[in-house]
């Protein structure tokens, strides 16, 4: 039983991270400016968006908060996995104590 449910946290996870994965190469922000048409990459606003509380934007780092608090659960659905399969491993048979 643990097993199985270790490999459906494995396959949700997978499917997780590249559906996250494949919407960085997406484009997230298109805006008329005053000298053109301003394009930004969802990659860009990543690395950029914990710069948001220097200026001010306190809600959108709230927001953007968001990816690395879902990287870390990413880390820690990982580890406890891995824990969680090398434990099974490791069980040995239980053994009456009438033998």
């Amino acid at each position: 039983m643990d097993n199985k449910i270790n490999k459906i946290k494995t396959y949700v996870s997978l499917i997780s991270l590249t559906v996250f994965i494949v919407s960085l190469t997406q484009t997230a922000l298109t805006y008329n400016d005053f000298d053109g048409q301003k394009i930004h990459s969802s990659l860009s606003l990543l690395f950029m968006g914990g710069l948001a509380i220097l200026g001010g934007g306190l809600l959108e780092w709230f927001i953007w908060l968001a990816n690395p608090l879902y990287v870390l659960a990413l880390i820690f659905l990982l580890i406890e996995v891995l824990i969680a399969s090398y434990s099974v491993r490791m069980r040995l048979p239980k053994k009456s104590m009438d033998d």
